[in-house]
């Protein structure tokens, strides 16, 4: 079953054909292979263990981590709010062609902002800091210089956060390794 519905992918390819049946196997293989490479990163956690660093600095700021997750999704809400009024009435200026919104000729930025739910993607793209479009009315441009700045602290904290996680991680493991070596200096004596 499997087979048939990755050969259904692969137009060029007769399911009933002996080599394409073949072909779908090593493509089967080839897939299942691939997503099993993931798991050797985990048996190289032994010898570098990055992945458990990882996991041990998410434990360790997992409540500020929490806080700065749920106030961002807060104010991707508003922002998206925000740019929906500010931006679903404005027929004024035109866009290029948005095929996958169905806007094929004549786009507008209303045809972006049309209703509430088509705002989060831009928006969420707009709060990472990366702005790949600017044909905005003035309501719209000022709610976007108010979301350049939230979108400093929704991309820095979290980064901060987990970077002084690191630090924190690497040097308790330091000090972890400096205690087992000076115990073990000398006949019994802590120096």
């Amino acid at each position: 079953m499997l087979m048939m519905s990755i050969c259904k992918f692969t137009p060029e390819i007769e399911t009933t054909d002996l080599i394409s049946s073949n072909f779908c196997l090593l493509l089967i293989h080839k897939i299942y292979s691939r997503m099993l490479r993931l798991l050797r990163l985990l048996k190289l956690d032994k010898y570098f263990p990055s992945i458990s660093l990882i996991d041990d600095v998410l434990r360790l700021k997992r409540n500020v981590l929490v806080v700065s997750c749920f106030a961002a999704v807060t104010l991707w809400v508003l922002f998206a709010g925000l740019m929906y009024v500010a931006e679903f009435k404005d027929h004024s200026m035109d866009i290029d062609n948005l095929p996958l919104y169905g806007c094929i000729e004549n786009c507008t930025m209303s045809d972006r902002y049309d209703n509430f739910f088509k705002s989060f993607p831009l928006t969420g793209i707009h709060l990472t800091g990366d702005f790949p479009m600017v044909e905005y009315d003035g309501a719209g441009r000022v709610v976007c210089f108010f979301m350049v700045i939230a979108a400093v602290g929704v991309v820095s904290i979290p980064s901060g956060v987990i970077a002084s996680g690191f630090a924190e991680i690497v040097q308790s493991k330091a000090k972890a390794r400096r205690g087992q070596q000076i115990g073990n200096v000398g006949d019994g004596e802590c120096y």
